[in-house]
């Protein structure tokens, strides 16, 4: 593998990042990838991988795909918690130049993550079986979990917006959700994210847009449920973040009467929110770094607000395109007043925006008939009971993570059993 001298280099500046010197990768971007990605970010979302799954190690396997003009290489990696492996893709021009790159965790032991199944899931009041969501040549493979009892049942879509994670979502989130409501008479279907199950999707062209990214895969997997003999119509979309933030749009999208549950999701603009996380996340330990990655985050905001960025250039990890296509849509979608929604946030975390968020997307529903808010004393953004010592900024290494909190697994059991949407 090391006579390869493109994979030689690769490994050469992932021991630099490991060293964390990000300003001596950044000197081999090419110029239009080192504007949108100076050292601070880059190193930033190193440390954000490393605090996941260790440090790296060794390249498992490689792949490579076009000419030496535009080469992509892949590589499975293994870091050094050895419970993850690591997928890494590198697109290189011809003078060897990183033109762009991404990463995704592939896999995650869930034994090390629970010390015992939740106490609020009972393992023998449902069964699961696999389900396809999508279209080939991207299609990806979905978990439906179904009571063992004599239906119809109502029926809730995980939307997936999580790149770094497969069906289950961060820190087994989505399985949480689909046990627990499942144990409370729901069909619920989760599917792995399309660039975890295709991670060289990321270095194809024309590059990604949010219709690729999300609303494809959720629109499928509502279509899926839909089609289920088991179903009784009541189909409701669960999402999380930037998944709750395109409810509007995907409910749009649907054309169908569907319950909406939006688990920190917000109505600013996706980029507004992204410099609130980055700037929180930056451990303020270096005041002129902080300084200079936030002059180049805010110049990055105002050149997508003004719609400059083009399709090859990225920000935080996606193209021009997609924040395009973000911006674009932003504000277009409207929810029914027949659409019911369920609408969570936590306080004492201040991460997803805390209890302003949840302010801000009550006052734009506050005139809605069928909306219902509930605001969680203690819970964090991956829908955990916040324990004591819980730092945000590092609450994502910890291996052993507890479930989702019962109290949000009971409460919207309860509003998607006792709730019409058609």
């Amino acid at each position: 593998m090391s006579l390869d001298p493109d994979v030689a280099r690769i490994v050469r500046w992932l021991r630099l990042l490991n060293q964390r010197n990000a300003v001596a990768v950044v000197r081999d971007f090419s110029p239009d990838l080192r504007a949108v990605m100076p050292a601070p970010l880059l190193q930033l979302a190193w440390d954000r991988l490393v605090r996941q799954s260790g440090q790296f190690e060794r390249v498992l396997h490689r792949e490579t795909r076009g000419e030496h003009t535009d080469r992509v290489v892949h590589l499975r990696c293994a870091f050094s918690q050895s419970v993850r492996e690591v997928a890494l893709g590198v697109r290189l021009d011809a003078g060897r130049q990183i033109r762009g790159f991404f990463g995704s965790v592939l896999t995650h032991n869930t034994a090390l993550t629970y010390t015992r199944i939740p106490p609020y899931v009972h393992p023998e009041y449902f069964t699961e079986g696999e389900v396809v969501v999508g279209r080939e040549p991207w299609a990806v493979g979905g978990t439906l979990t179904r009571p063992v009892w004599d239906g119809p049942f109502p029926g809730a879509v995980l939307v997936n917006t999580h790149a770094h994670h497969g069906r289950n979502g961060p820190f087994n989130m989505f399985r949480d959700l689909a046990w627990g409501l499942a144990t409370q008479g729901i069909m619920v279907l989760r599917y792995d994210h399309t660039l975890s199950a295709h991670p060289e999707r990321d270095g194809t062209a024309p590059p990604m847009t949010v219709q690729d990214d999300v609303l494809d895969d959720a629109t499928a997997a509502l279509q899926i449920l839909r089609a289920d003999p088991a179903s009784n119509g009541q189909l409701f979309a669960v999402g999380h973040g930037l998944g709750g933030y395109l409810l509007p749009r995907l409910a749009h999208q649907d054309g169908t009467p569907l319950g909406l549950v939006s688990l920190f999701g917000h109505v600013r603009p996706p980029w507004e929110v992204l410099a609130e996380d980055v700037a929180r996340a930056v451990e303020p330990t270096n005041p002129g770094t902080v300084q200079e990655f936030a002059t180049l985050l805010q110049g990055a905001l105002h050149r997508i607000r003004q719609g400059q960025y083009g399709g090859e250039e990225r920000v935080a990890g996606m193209s021009g395109r997609y924040w395009t296509d973000l911006r674009e849509h932003h504000g277009h979608y409207a929810i029914d007043h027949q659409t019911p929604i369920f609408v969570v946030h936590g306080q004492g975390d201040p991460s997803g925006g805390g209890e302003a968020e949840f302010e801000r997307v009550k006052k734009g529903l506050d005139a809605h008939p069928r909306a219902t808010f509930a605001l969680y004393p203690g819970l964090s953004v991956w829908l955990k009971r916040i324990e004591e010592g819980y730092d945000p900024r590092r609450g994502l290494g910890r291996t052993q993570q507890p479930p989702v909190d019962q109290r949000l697994i009971d409460d919207l059991g309860r509003w998607i059993r006792t709730t019409s949407v058609v």
